[in-house]
């Protein structure tokens, strides 16, 4: 295995809205998207997927968002 630098692009490949969160410092978040998302260079990575919730569809092209959530920047995903 070696690092390979990915270009940020990818398809939803199956997601779930969030409701009820396992943490309580999500609960402002809710509802929000968890999905599987196939980069095109191959690998899935599992992500937040930043979309209206009636807007998501399996196989919508998505691009990576650094996304600043409280103290952290995480590793979003938005559609095109």
């Amino acid at each position: 295995m070696e690092w390979q630098e990915a270009r940020g692009r990818g398809r939803l490949k199956s997601f779930s809205e969030i409701w009820k969160p396992g943490h309580p410092g999500w609960i402002p978040m809710t509802p929000y998207l968890v999905g599987l998302v196939e980069l095109e260079e191959g690998p899935t990575m599992l992500s937040h997927i930043l979309a209206d919730n009636n807007d998501a569809r399996v196989g919508d092209p998505l691009f990576f968002a650094p996304t600043q959530v409280g103290e952290r920047v995480l590793p979003l995903f938005r559609k095109i």
